[in-house]
């Protein structure tokens, strides 16, 4: 098994719908999903490669 994304436990005063929600993009190419990164939300991309490579 690969995790492709984990989103951390956001503060209690964020009020934010808080979760990965991983789709492909167009091209079947990337994943991409939201995450924090240093407490901020933001978008993250990973390459479906990387993800096979990983699974071999």
């Amino acid at each position: 098994m690969v995790e492709i994304a984990r989103m951390p436990e956001a503060p209690a005063e964020d009020a934010l719908h808080q979760h990965p929600h991983p789709k492909f993009d167009a091209s079947d190419s990337v994943v991409i999903y939201t995450t924090l990164v240093r407490g901020v939300a933001d978008v993250a991309v990973v390459p479906v490669a990387d993800l096979i490579a990983a699974t071999s």
